[in-house]
């Protein structure tokens, strides 16, 4: 496992739990946490049933991985994704299950 993935992870483990409950309407789109290299975005709602949390975690402009600034620059949007979940809107997950549904969606 490269710095960038072994990042991601640990960013995703450090996030408290009372960050990982009770979102919000995502409109706008809004951060939920950040730190220098990751954010936690909640970025919309599905229009499905049931209506799910869609949450990234985005590559921060100031990171000092130079792996994680050379993806940003490739990215043509103003945050790359690095990992992604879909969260029932009901609030059914705990908050360990929001942070394994993230560890699962970790696209590096």
């Amino acid at each position: 496992m490269g710095k960038a993935s072994g990042a991601i992870i640990e960013f995703i483990e450090g996030i408290p739990d009372s960050k990982l409950r009770g979102f919000s309407d995502p409109n706008p789109a809004y951060t939920v946490y950040q730190t220098l290299d990751f954010r936690l975005d909640v970025q919309n709602m599905t229009a499905g049933d049931p209506p799910m949390y869609n949450i990234q975690v985005q590559i921060n402009r100031e990171t000092s991985i130079s792996t994680l600034k050379r993806m940003n620059q490739r990215s043509k949007k103003s945050g790359t994704s690095v990992a992604k979940a879909l969260v029932p809107a009901d609030g059914s997950w705990d908050a360990a299950s929001v942070r394994q549904a993230l560890l699962n969606g970790r696209v590096v």
